[in-house]
C-alpha cells in the first residue's frame, strides 16, 4: 500500500519545524538482541517519519527476514525513497490525481460513510429472543451485513439470534457482476433505483431446535413399542423467526438514495478544482526531494537499511529511516530556499481538498424516514405482522466528521423514533378472547459518540420503549407440550401474562471498528414485565456485527 501524499507532507512539515538544533538520529554500532515484534515497533514509534511510512517499513523489514521474498525488497525500498514516493504519489496514486476521474473520490466518500453511518439497523428486532436493538433505525447496510446477538429485550425467552441483512440493489448488482454502488447515469434504471430503496433482513434463532414427526418406526427390542409408533426427531438446530423489509423514503446517508446521488453530482466540480490544486502544489516538491545531495542520501540510506534489516531489529530500521528523512529534508531546504513554503502550500491544498470531501459528507445531515414491515414467528405463539414508521434525525451540532479521513471516527449523533402497529396473522378462532390487534408501540433512542481514536470509536445509547397490548399474549399449545395423562385437548391456545403497558429502558455502549466494519454492542435493560410473564426484569445483551459495505471498493464501488 502506497503511503498517502498528505502523510508525506506532514512528515516534511514536522522535520521543517524541528530542524533547529536537532541532532542526527544515532545508528547503534552494536545491535541489541533481535526484536521480532515489528508491528509494535513501527506503530508505537513517536516520530512522524516512522508513523507516516509505517506500512512500507513493515513490508521492507518482513521481506528482509524472508529469503523467499527477496525479490520484493527493491520495490519495498522504492516506496521508502522520498523523491520516488512523492513522484509516484503525485503522478499516479495521490488523492488529487485519483479524483480527476471521480471514481476514487466516490469510493472514498462511500467508504467513509460506511464507517460513520449511525443509522444502520443490523441486529434483530426488539421482539426477538436475541437482540441488542430496542429501536429500529432508518437505514441498513449498503451491500450485506451479518449480526449475532444474545439476550432479550421484550421477549420472555432469552436466546441467541443471527441476522442477515442486505440492500437489494447491492446484492443484485454483485450477483450480476456489476458495481454494488453506482452513480453512473448510464447504469441507472427504474428497477435499480427502486431496488436501492429496499433493505431485507432475516433473523434465525440458534437456540430453537426444530423437530419432525414420523411413524416409520419399529421396536428396537421385543415387541414394544409397536411398529408405527409416532416419534419426534430433531430436524435442524436453528429456525427462521423473523423477516423484515425496509423501504427508504428519505435517507441522505444511503449511497443508493437519490438524495445522496444529487449531493454527489453537486460536489463533482468542486472536487475537480480542489484536485487540480493538489497536483499543482505538489508537483514542485518532486525535484527538490531528488536534488543531487538527496540522491546521495538515498544511496547511503539503502546500505544502512540493508544493514539494519540484517540485524533483525526493527528499531534500528526505524532509526535509520528517520535519520534518512531528516537528512533529505535538510538537503532539499539547502537546494531550494522556497522548499518550506512549497511544503506548506501543498499541505494547504490537500487540506482544502479534504474539506470539500467533508462538506459533501456533511450534506447527509437532517431527517430520515423509512417504512418497515416485520413478519414474526415467535416460539409457540401466533405469527405476527408489524407495520412501522421509522424516523431519524442526524444532528449537525455534534458532528465529528472533520476527523473522518484521518481517524475514521466521524460518527454523528442520531435521534431515532418508531411508531408501530402489530396484528396477529392467520385465522382467529371464532370463540377467541382476543382480537386481530396484537399491540401498538412507540419508542425512541438517542445515540452519540463518546470516544474515538484512529481505529475504534464508542457510541453511547439511551433508549425507551412503550407498548400497549389490549389482551394478554397468546400461547399455542401443541400435542408435544401436553404431559402424558393430561386431558388438555391439543392443539389449543391459552392467554398468558397481562394486558396493558410494557415499558423497557436500555443503556448501551457500542464499540465500532470503523475501518473493518465490525461493531460490538453491549447493553443492559430494565422492563416492568415481558411479553408472557408479569414482574420486572433486568437483563443484559451483547452482540457482534460485520458490515460488508466497507469492502465496497473490492467490488468496484467507485464505478
Amino acid at each position: 500500500m502506497k503511503p498517502t501524499l498528505n502523510l508525506l507532507l506532514i512528515c516534511c512539515l514536522f522535520c521543517l519545524c524541528s530542524s533547529a538544533g536537532r541532532a542526527q538520529s544515532p545508528i547503534p554500532a552494536t545491535p541489541p538482541a533481535p526484536v521480532t515484534a515489528l508491528q509494535s515497533v513501527f506503530e508505537t514509534d513517536s516520530r512522524t517519519s516512522v508513523r507516516a511510512f509505517k506500512e512500507p517499513l513493515e513490508a521492507f523489514y518482513a521481506d528482509s527476514q524472508n529469503p523467499a521474498a527477496a525479490s520484493s525488497i527493491p520495490s519495498d525500498l522504492g516506496q521508502l525513497r522520498l523523491a520516488a514516493n512523492a513522484r509516484t504519489a503525485t503522478s499516479m496514486w495521490n488523492i488529487g490525481m485519483q479524483v480527476l476521474d471521480l471514481k476514487a473520490a466516490f469510493r472514498q466518500i462511500v467508504s467513509g460513510l460506511s464507517q460513520v453511518r449511525p443509522e444502520k439497523q443490523l441486529s434483530a428486532q426488539a421482539t426477538s429472543s436475541g437482540t441488542t436493538s430496542l429501536v429500529s433505525k432508518a437505514g441498513g447496510s449498503s451491500i450485506l451485513a451479518l449480526a449475532v446477538d444474545a439476550g432479550a429485550l421484550t421477549s420472555t425467552t432469552s436466546g441467541t439470534s443471527t441476522t442477515v441483512s442486505g440492500n437489494l440493489e447491492g446484492i443484485g448488482s454483485l450477483l450480476m457482476g456489476q458495481s454494488p454502488i453506482s452513480i453512473d447515469p448510464t447504469k441507472q434504471n427504474g428497477l435499480r433505483a427502486i431496488a436501492g430503496s429496499f433493505t431485507l433482513q432475516a433473523t434465525f434463532n440458534l437456540n430453537q431446535p426444530s423437530t419432525k414427526t414420523t411413524t416409520a418406526t419399529q421396536p428396537g427390542a421385543g415387541t414394544s413399542p409397536p411398529a408405527g409408533t409416532q416419534v419426534s426427531i430433531p430436524s435442524s438446530v436453528g429456525k427462521l423467526t423473523g423477516l423484515t423489509a425496509q423501504f427508504l423514503i428519505h435517507n441522505p446517508f444511503d449511497p443508493h438514495s437519490q438524495t445522496f446521488r444529487t449531493n454527489w453530482n453537486a460536489t463533482k466540480a468542486d472536487l475537480q478544482t480542489a484536485a487540480k490544486a493538489v497536483l499543482d502544489a505538489t508537483d514542485p516538491l518532486v525535484g527538490d526531494l531528488d536534488c543531487p545531495a538527496c540522491q546521495a542520501d538515498w544511496v547511503k540510506a539503502k546500505s544502512d537499511l540493508a544493514a539494519a534489516a540484517a540485524s533483525r531489529n526493527p528499531q534500528i530500521v526505524a532509526d535509520v529511516f528517520d535519520n534518512y528523512v531528516n537528512t533529505v529534508v535538510d538537503h532539499a531546504k539547502a537546494a531550494d530556499p522556497d522548499f518550506s513554503t512549497k511544503v506548506v502550500s501543498a499541505a494547504k491544498a490537500i487540506a482544502a481538498y479534504q474539506q470539500v470531501v467533508h462538506t459533501a459528507i456533511d450534506k447527509t445531515l437532517g431527517n430520515l424516514f423509512t417504512l418497515e414491515y416485520d413478519f414474526g414467528k415467535p416460539l409457540n405463539q401466533p405469527e405476527t405482522h408489524d407495520f412501522k414508521l421509522v424516523y431519524g434525525y442526524a444532528m449537525n451540532s455534534t458532528s465529528a466528521i472533520n476527523s473522518l479521513l484521518t481517524s475514521a471516527s466521524g460518527a454523528k449523533s442520531l435521534f431515532s423514533a418508531n411508531a408501530n402497529i402489530s396484528i396477529y396473522g392467520g385465522t382467529i378462532p371464532v370463540s377467541a378472547k382476543y382480537g386481530r390487534l396484537h399491540y401498538g408501540q412507540v419508542s425512541a433512542e438517542f445515540d452519540t459518540p463518546v470516544f474515538g481514536g484512529s481505529v475504534k470509536q464508542g457510541v453511547f445509547t439511551l433508549a425507551g420503549y412503550w407498548q400497549y397490548q389490549p389482551s394478554p399474549s397468546v400461547l399455542n399449545i401443541t400435542q408435544g407440550d401436553v404431559a402424558p395423562g393430561t386431558s388438555i385437548p391439543a392443539p389449543t391456545q391459552v392467554l398468558v401474562g397481562t394486558a396493558g403497558s410494557l415499558f423497557v429502558a436500555q443503556a448501551k455502549i457500542t464499540i465500532k471498528d470503523g475501518k473493518s466494519g465490525i461493531a460490538v454492542p453491549i447493553g443492559i435493560k430494565w422492563s416492568n414485565k415481558s411479553d408472557l410473564l408479569s414482574g420486572s426484569k433486568v437483563g443484559g445483551q451483547i452482540g457482534i456485527s460485520y458490515d460488508f459495505s466497507t469492502l465496497s471498493g473490492l467490488f468496484g464501488g467507485g464505478n
